[in-house]
Parts: structure tokens; sequence; C-alpha cells
């Protein structure tokens, strides 16, 4: 698991490069549902230790969604429970184990893809979205996912394996480089796709404050800031779990998208607020897959 208590978010999967490969051998061998089991036991740890983690979870939940003390707590624990199920399906992906796929708004996705315009998709730190990467059908647009830079070289390989049967590249974000901003102009020039994390900032990044849950929160400047200057389509995707071997893709296009002289930060702040608003309202309906384990408000 990868569960930062402070502002910053590690973006790093626990466990030595030797235990993550074990981990995939051992799925697979074994069903998921019994490492189930066991991460049953072991999220309880990170509970008790990681405390700035499960202080967030609590105020998520009691505050920004209204549920009682105890229904809070007992929610701290199902959400890092959740989380922990959600890591071991990824690396149940990586051993080969293929998961019932449920999708809401696919029709759009495949028109969009279909087209010769590109257009940006606006991730999220809920539910599990790296399932999309694969599931979706393989396409002749490229698909390119930008990515933290600090996640450990076994996982990044993984995920490039995976995410190359479906015609996806992954693009990592590094501290003091900025050469993505040329890739994902070309990529978008060129008609293909490129998927971008809305609601997560990494370091000095500049901001945008929009309201999520009923609260000011800030989130990152750069995804947006790349749609209107690009004048494209945008959508969210969603991919939450619904049970041990399903998950739900939710395809949703926005409807700002800046417009010829139009202001630039008026079209930004637009944008933000529509992707805050389907944060939210995801958020509402899986509420123990809210994957921010610092204070998201802050």
């Amino acid at each position: 698991m990868s569960i930062q208590g402070s502002a910053q978010w590690s973006g790093r999967t626990d466990g030595t490069p030797w235990m993550l490969r074990t981990l995939v051998v051992l799925l697979r061998r074994l069903d998921v549902r019994v490492l189930y089991g066991v991460m049953a036991v072991v999220v309880i740890f990170y509970i008790i230790f990681r405390p700035r983690g499960t202080k967030a979870q609590y105020h998520l939940l009691r505050h920004r969604l209204g549920f009682s003390p105890m229904k809070a707590c007992l929610g701290v624990y199902r959400n890092h429970y959740t989380f922990g199920q959600v890591i071991l399906d990824r690396f149940a992906c990586y051993a080969g184990k293929k998961y019932r796929i449920v999708a809401q708004g696919d029709e759009i996705m495949e028109r969009w893809m279909a087209s010769e315009q590109g257009f940006v998709v606006l991730s999220s730190h809920i539910g599990n979205n790296e399932m999309a990467g694969y599931s979706i059908n393989r396409h002749d647009k490229t698909m390119y996912v930008v990515a933290y830079g600090g996640e450990k070289q076994t996982v990044t390989d993984y995920r490039r394996s995976m995410f190359s049967k479906a015609n996806i590249s992954l693009i990592t974000l590094k501290d003091d480089d900025m050469s993505h901003v040329f890739v994902i102009h070309d990529a978008l020039t060129r008609g293909d796709v490129v998927t971008l994390s809305g609601d997560r900032v990494f370091g000095s990044e500049k901001t945008l404050t929009v309201n999520v849950l009923g609260a000011p929160a800030r989130i990152p400047a750069g995804p947006f800031a790349v749609a209107t200057a690009e004048g494209i389509k945008v959508m969210t995707l969603f991919v939450m779990k619904d049970s041990w071997d399903t998950y739900h893709l939710y395809f949703r296009p926005l409807n700002s998208i800046a417009k010829a002289g139009a202001n630039r930060r008026e079209s930004m702040q637009k944008l933000a607020d529509e992707y805050a608003e389907a944060l939210s309202a995801m958020t509402r309906k899986y509420p123990y897959q809210w994957f921010h384990y610092y204070d998201f408000f802050a």
C-alpha cells in the first residue's frame, strides 16, 4: 500500500522490488480473495501507525459527508480495507487476472476515439483508475497516461507492460523536467488522447480553488490549462469497485470548452468547477473509495 500522512503524497507503492514481484507470483497461484483476508488485518496497522491519513479519512466521512461519529470510525477501516483490495487488484492484473467491467457512457468514449480530434481525460484518486488501462478496447489512437515519476520501478515496468497491450503510453512526471509538456502538446495535435490527474497537487504546482463536497480545495491548474490552451473536449473517468471481481467505469463529458476570445483563467475555472462537481457526486456515491490520505481540504 502507499498511504502518506503528510500534505505531500509519496506516489510510491510500499514494499521492496522482491516483495512486489513475489506478490505477483502468489497471485498467479492464489485467488485474490485469499490475500483480501490477509489485507483485512494488515490495514489495521496502517490505521494505527499512519494517524494523519486516518484523521483525514475521518474528517472526510464525518464533516464532509455527514456520517455519525461511529459510522465515520467504522468507515475509516472500510476505506483502508477497500484501498488494500484495490492495490491487490492491480497486482492481480499484473498476474493475468481479468475483472468484470461494467461501463457507463462508453459509447461517448468510443465516438471520441473514432474522431480525428484529440481530447483530454481527467482522472482522479478515487476508485481504481489504473484498471481502465487494463480494460478498455484497443484503438488506433494512442492514449498517453501522465503519472508521477516517483513510483517504484518494478511497478512502473508492470504498468508499461500492461498498458502497451491497449496502445497506452506512460508519461512520467519528474521534478524540474518540463519535457512532458511538449509530449502532451504533440499528442493532442496528432489527435491522440491524454489522461491527466485532476485532483492531486505535486510540489509547488500552480493550483485552482474549487468546491468539493461543500468545502474549498486546491487542485492542480495544469490539466485545465492544457485543455483550455488546446481548445479541445474533456471528459472525466471514474473507475469504481462494485464487488470483489467487478469494476464500474463512468465516462462523462464536461460541457465547458474554451472558445476563441474567452478569458483563459475563467475558462480554466469553469472546467475545474465542473470537474469538482463530478468528483463530489462520485464520492457521495462511493464514500469509501476516496484515497487521499492527507488533508485534501487544507
